[in-house]
């Protein structure tokens, strides 16, 4: 698992360039009480993905989600999706 650097898929682990295009998926988190904006890492699915807490006032948090994954391409954004689903039909979203 690559950690420290310059960005990378917050699924496969790859590099992206400042370049290269990335596509981001956005979540709500479960539970109640303040989010602290930053990078944080959480379980989904039985994996660990990295995702940043928006900022209050951000376009992303005033849209109503909580965290956001940076992707290097649809199908780690799929792949990371289909997690989210099973974790939340599990009700275990963190």
């Amino acid at each position: 698992m690559r950690t420290a650097g310059g960005p990378f898929c917050a699924w496969c682990y790859a590099s992206i360039g400042a370049d290269d295009p990335a596509i981001g998926v956005f979540a709500i988190l479960s539970g109640s009480g303040p989010r602290v904006p930053g990078m944080i890492t959480i379980q989904i699915d039985g994996r660990f993905v990295p995702g940043r807490i928006r900022e209050p006032g951000s376009a992303a948090a005033m849209e109503g989600t909580d965290i956001g994954f940076k992707l290097c391409g649809r199908p780690c954004a799929d792949d990371l999706t289909a997690a989210i689903g099973r974790d939340r039909a599990l009700r275990i979203v963190h």
